[in-house]
Parts: C-alpha cells; structure tokens; sequence
C-alpha cells in the first residue's frame, strides 16, 4: 500500500480507537450489561470495517483483468468479515433486548445461528462456482442475497428498539432507547447513501473505498457520543440496575450515614436533582450539598455514579 493508504489506515484506527476506548470506558463506570454487549459489537464493527478496507484495497490493485474489482474484492474479503459481522449483528440484539429490559431465548439463538450457518454454505457454494468459472453473474448472485440478509437484519433490530421503547416504564430509558435507535438509522442511511449513489468525486476505486469506509468508521461515533452525554447527565434517573432495600441497608450501616443523608441518598438514587431534594425534605440546596459532601467523604466517593455502583456492591 502506498503513503495515502497507510495515512488512512491510521486515521481509521484512530477513529475505531478512540471508539472502543469510550464505550470500555462507559461499560467501566456503569456497570451495565447492555453497556458490555455495545462494546464487543462496536469490536467486532470495526474488525469488519478493516477487514473490509485492507481487502478491497488490496485486491482492486491487483484484479483489473475482472473488469469489476469492487464485486470481486467484495466477495473475496467476504470469507474472512463473515464471522465479525454476523457476531456484531449478534452482540447488537443483545444489547438491545438489554436496554428493553428482554432477555435473548434460547431458541432465537439457536435459530439465529442456524440461519447464519445456511447462509455461510450457500455462499461458500457461490463463491466456489465463481473461482471455477470465472462468471461474475455468480458473484452477483451470492453478494446480492447475503448483503439483502445483513441490512434486514439490522433494519429489524433497530426497528425493534425504536418500537418497543414506548413500552419502558422510565421515560429517561425510552428516550435513549429510541434516540439511539433514530441515530443508527441516520448513521446507515447516510452510509448506504455514499455507497450506493455515484458521487462526483468517485473518480477511482481506490476514493471509492476510502471514502466508504471513513463514512463506516464514524458512523458509530454519534450514537455513541450521544449515549456518553445522555448517561452523564441522567444516569441516576435510568433505573438501569435497581438498588436492593436490603444492600441500601448495609450500606447505610457500613459507613454510618445519618437518618438525613439516608433519605437523601435513597432519592438521589430515584434520580432527583438537588433542588427536587430539597423541596421534598423541606432544606435548603445548600443543606442538601452539604449532605452530599459529607456522604462522598464517608464513602471516599467522587460523584453519584460511583456512589451507586457502591451501593450495588452491597
């Protein structure tokens, strides 16, 4: 690959980089289990996406006798981003059921990965009557099923979250629920959009790639911008993990919280603001920080999250 390639490869691993590390770190500090399963399918995301871009640079240098390098690099790198996409897809359904508030059944899964396995046959089938013949029309006819299975797939997940959002209880985690489901739905438009419309400044295969791929690399970018943002300012307010009466009880007793800085703490847990404290107990906001610093000193804690997290250790 020449110098623009390597600068690209770099700017792109940058960009899957510092991805990864916010959602690491956001599964880190909230200890959500929909926050794990977004992590490894941004992973796996991204694996696809340099598998992809190696692959169809690679190949179009060397596959111009074809007369269509983009068809064949496309199914050539198919054989090895198969098992990243269908695992993203995977980890992006439990993800989704997670923040549903849904479990995945055992028969989805087996059914999920029975489908996946007939089309695995089916295109290595193809692929092979392609490498024997030559016959690009074969190529067509595997690439066109497979990538029509994939994007149904994707459209039936975040079609999923978007409409059963508005039967979650909290009206916090219905908004994330269905803002994260409209921001993958603008991110995937505006992909496929630069994938499938000749733009005028498509003047070779190798701007083509480059430009699809940057569009793909940072496509998972604003979701996931937006998910750091809504879960720093309404974490509490999510009701993510319910805190147990009885661990809320131990807690209290471990580090001797007062009977103030008890109630306190159990509506700071419900999400209210200091200013919704103190009206409810009837103090001043400057009472009710003062509670609160104290609470942090006691539990040699920084902040509400780490103060309910603690309090889910017990």
């Amino acid at each position: 690959m020449d110098v623009y390639s390597v600068g690209l490869y770099l700017i792109f691993l940058s960009i899957s980089l510092a991805a990864i590390y916010i959602s690491y770190k956001l599964a880190r500090t909230y200890r959500c289990k929909f926050l794990d399963y977004y992590l490894y399918s941004l992973i796996f995301h991204y694996v696809y996406g340099f598998i992809n871009f190696i692959g169809k640079l690679l190949v179009s240098q060397i596959s111009s006798g074809f007369g269509d390098s983009y068809l064949l690099s496309t199914l050539i790198i198919s054989v090895f981003s198969f098992p990243a996409i269908i695992s993203s897809l995977y980890m992006m359904i439990y993800w989704v059921r997670e923040i549903l508030e849904k479990r995945v059944s055992r028969t989805f899964k087996t059914a999920y990965w029975l489908v996946q396995a007939l089309i695995l046959v089916f295109f290595f089938i193809g692929t092979k009557i392609f490498v024997d013949t030559k016959d690009l029309q074969w190529a067509k006819l595997v690439l066109g099923p497979l990538e029509i299975v994939f994007v149904s797939i994707f459209i039936l997940v975040i079609a999923h979250l978007i409409l059963n959002a508005r039967g979650l209880a909290n009206k916090r985690k219905r908004k994330l629920a269905k803002n994260l489901g409209f921001l993958n739905i603008i991110g995937s438009a505006v992909f496929f959009a630069a994938l499938y419309i000749p733009l005028p400044f498509y003047k070779s295969n190798f701007i083509f790639y480059s430009f699809n791929t940057f569009i793909y690399f940072s496509m998972a970018l604003i979701p996931l911008l937006y998910l750091k943002w809504f879960l720093g300012r309404y974490y509490t307010e999510l009701d993510l993990h319910p805190v147990k009466a009885d661990g809320m009880s131990r807690f209290f007793s471990e580090y001797k919280i007062t009977e103030r800085e008890q109630s306190i703490i159990q509506l700071i847990i419900k999400g209210k603001t200091n200013e919704e404290i103190g009206d409810e107990l009837f103090i001043s906001t400057k009472t009710v920080k003062n509670n609160i610093s104290s609470i942090y000193r006691k539990a040699r804690v920084k902040n509400r999250v780490q103060m309910t997290n603690l309090i889910r250790d017990f």
